[in-house]
């Protein structure tokens, strides 16, 4: 910035009804879009959850879930919502 441009941003601030706008308005994209993923590891879960095995049993539903065909698949999406309005007029 030359001596000028800092005059200039401090005539700017001192008047008063001027509303300083952030930098990153003028970016065509969202403010944080870009930092995804930056500075965060991959969660992972504890010891002593994987020792219980839980991921081969979650592997071995995930296997048998992709074998289904889409028809199996969205008949247990529409039988699901099947029984949570059953379950609703029964608290009724």
């Amino acid at each position: 910035m030359t001596v000028a441009e800092l005059q200039q941003k401090v005539n700017l601030k001192a008047s008063s009804n001027i509303i300083v706008v952030p930098h990153h308005w003028c970016f065509k994209r969202k403010y944080s879009q870009d930092k995804r993923g930056i500075g965060e590891p991959a969660w992972e879960l504890s010891d002593f959850i994987k020792r219980v095995g839980i991921m081969k049993k979650r592997q071995s539903l995930r296997e048998i879930e992709d074998q289904k065909t889409t028809k199996a698949k969205m008949r247990k999406r529409v039988r699901l919502k099947l029984e949570t309005s059953d379950k609703n007029s029964q608290k009724l």
